[in-house]
């Protein structure tokens, strides 16, 4: 780390303490931006600058500072023929200030990888969707010997949770926490062994919501054949295990608990056809299992196949093309499937000014009883005129057409947004 950086991040260091003063932390509950700043400090004061005098050239602590504001026409996307509520405006500003790092830190074979990022999300007109956001991460990437390795780590994430499916307009937000585990061994330069546990939760604030808290568990295993090229094919098995410990459906007289289980074995490929073109995906067979609703079980093929081509060295074009089972974060009892392609093309004009998008299409089938036809496209511009700053300006339009008339709408959103590291 250069004297420049170590003495930026001694001096946010220090307006980080004088900004928690003695008043704030005698509060019962700090506000939003009392705890951006515990978070900040407290990655600070794990690697101070004279914990980098003697870092290694691959370590990276880098803080950083960002503003966006987003102006959204159709903020709960609502279909032509409803109005809004009484507390609702249809087209709304959004202003996100947010705060984070990252630390990148290897010890002999070992890696550590922490990042941390906390937004303060306001909104102009519906302030009672206010809400502090996070999306938080920790890995430990182990090695033991040349054969063996893996990855132990943790992931946190709280987010307001959308609105276009549930049609709950009220304040909800989602916490995220997850678990997770996997280990590789390397037989010998073809063939390679993995498996892997994870533990993932889903719980929602508003108590009206609770019924879709969900708690899941996924353990997997498999083996890869690897080329000299860097090729590679692979058979995969993995298990899944969800409950949600409110969630009872009423039939008359008790109720059903829906919990259920996937099974699902598939082939999974990477192939370089030349260093311009790069392809991969994966094909199988799901079945999903509800003990006590068997009526809604489901059991077919799944595939996605993606490629990455570079036709000029300043230009990459992604294509992806899939056939799935998928589910909402906020409505996670209700599996759909989902079919569709995305086109993702990207052009570093200069240096400093790269030019992206992506076009998505996407059918979406609810067990027969509705069925949407979605489209986004996205532009972007970015321009980083220092190595410290970047600047981002992005256009979205989105619609949704489907068979039952409340679910469809259309809008679009403008976002800019700076960012400045450290």
């Amino acid at each position: 780390m250069s004297e420049l950086s170590k003495h930026s991040v001694y001096l946010i260091n220090e307006v980080l303490l004088q900004s928690l003063s003695v008043k704030t932390l005698a509060r019962n509950k700090l506000n939003s931006w009392g705890r951006f700043l515990l978070w900040m400090q407290l990655l600070l004061f794990i690697y101070s600058p004279s914990a980098w005098s003697v870092a290694d050239a691959g370590d990276l602590l880098q803080p950083f500072v960002s503003e966006s504001l987003t102006y959204d026409n159709n903020l709960f996307r609502l279909s032509e023929d409803r109005p809004p509520g009484a507390q609702m405006k249809t087209g709304d500003f959004i202003n996100k200030a947010s705060i984070g790092g990252r630390i990148h830190k290897a010890l002999s074979r070992q890696i550590f990888d922490l990042d941390l990022q906390v937004d303060d999300n306001r909104y102009a007109a519906n302030n009672q969707l206010d809400n502090v956001s996070t999306k938080d991460s920790a890995v430990w990437l182990w090695q033991v010997d040349h054969d063996w390795s893996g990855r132990l780590g943790a992931e946190y994430s709280r987010s307001l949770a959308g609105f276009e499916n549930t049609q709950f307009f009220s304040l909800d937000l989602l916490d995220r926490p997850a678990y997770y585990f996997d280990i590789r061994y390397q037989l010998n330069s073809n063939i390679r062994f993995d498996a892997g546990w994870r533990k993932s939760d889903t719980s929602h604030s508003a108590a009206a919501r609770q019924n879709q808290n969900i708690e899941s568990q996924t353990s997997h295993g498999g083996v890869t054949f690897l080329t000299s090229k860097g090729n590679s094919l692979g058979v995969e098995y993995a298990h899944t295990d969800a409950r949600f410990p409110l969630r009872q459906l009423s039939f008359g007289e008790g109720a059903v608990d829906i919990a259920y289980q996937e099974n699902l074995a598939r082939a999974l490929f990477k192939y370089d056809y030349s260093p311009k073109l790069h392809f991969e995906g994966q094909a199988g067979y799901l079945m999903r299992s509800h003990p006590n609703l068997p009526q809604t079980d489901y059991q077919g093929e799944i595939w996605r196949i993606g490629m990455n081509w570079m036709p000029t060295a300043k230009t990459v074009v992604a294509v992806s093309t899939w056939h799935e089972l998928a589910a909402f974060t906020e409505l996670a009892s209700n599996y759909y499937i989902s079919e569709g392609v995305s086109f993702t093309p990207s052009w570093n004009i200069t240096n400093k000014i790269v030019l992206s998008g992506q076009a998505r299409m996407e059918t979406q089938n609810h067990s027969g009883v509705r069925k949407d036809e979605l489209f986004s496209s996205q532009v972007n511009v970015s321009y980083t005129p220092v190595h410290c700053a970047e600047l981002n300006l992005a256009y979205q339009f989105y619609q949704r057409d489907s068979n039952r008339q409340s679910y469809s709408y259309a809008g679009d959103s403008i976002t800019a947004t700076v960012r400045l590291k450290f």
